[in-house]
């Protein structure tokens, strides 16, 4: 994870580092304990729920956004999805709306899984 906001500071700018290692790793649970805790096996939901974590928690020095965003694509991948998302700005319109509260976690589920597609083998 570290790596993945190391990477987005290089790219777009800004300070990069750890403010609070609790808030990182709380926000790196939060996909885990809901699988635990409510047998969620959804990789979008999982998924949203690690970024949005990242994003809101603000462990990081810069880019928590970005690092959110990035983190969800990442988990989605590993776990053999992806989004074919309708332009460039689409994703982070919604996780912004999503991190400013204007939308619920839900509704950017909702809002990406049409664009949701298992990755071919």
């Amino acid at each position: 994870m570290i790596d993945i906001q190391r990477e987005q500071i290089e790219l777009h700018g800004g300070p990069h580092g750890v403010i609070d290692d609790g808030l990182v790793r709380s926000a790196l649970g939060r996909a885990r304990t809901l699988y635990d805790i409510t047998g969620e096996s959804d990789i979008l939901t999982l998924g949203v729920t690690l970024g949005l974590g990242l994003a809101k928690n603000h462990g990081f020095v810069d880019g928590n956004k970005r690092a959110g965003v990035f983190a969800m694509i990442e988990f989605m991948a590993i776990n053999g999805y992806w989004l074919d998302l309708p332009n460039d700005t689409y994703l982070g319109e919604l996780f912004e709306a999503a991190v400013a509260g204007a939308i619920s976690d839900a509704d950017l589920v909702a809002a990406l899984d049409e664009y949701t597609t298992e990755m071919p083998d």
